[in-house]
């Protein structure tokens, strides 16, 4: 676990910072490479992610935009709330899945 901690600025992760928070404390994180490539994966995700929205907020303007992002965060809700009323009171689990 991470405490808060800046780990980068300006689209650029600190490569050598993210390595030694890995790296250290009483359970390090395993195969390090690997999880600082997801974060470069993840911060390219959001930069695509940042084009096209801005590209759409000049196709269809930002009214039109923020609209359609309510709807789709209240419909998401009602789904789920809709969901939770199908399952029956009390615990329950999941079947164990075969291995």
């Amino acid at each position: 676990m991470l405490s808060v901690v800046r780990v980068g600025s300006a689209g650029k992760l600190e490569h050598q910072l993210l390595e030694e928070l890995f790296s250290r404390g009483p359970l390090p994180a395993r195969r390090v490479s690997e999880n600082l490539a997801d974060l470069e994966a993840q911060l390219a995700a959001v930069r695509t992610g940042q084009s096209l929205l801005r590209a759409l907020t000049d196709e269809r303007g930002l009214a039109e935009v923020e609209q359609y992002m309510r709807f789709v965060q209240d419909n998401a809700g009602s789904e789920v709330l809709r969901a939770l009323a199908t399952l029956e009171p009390g615990p329950s689990r999941l079947p164990r899945r075969a291995r």
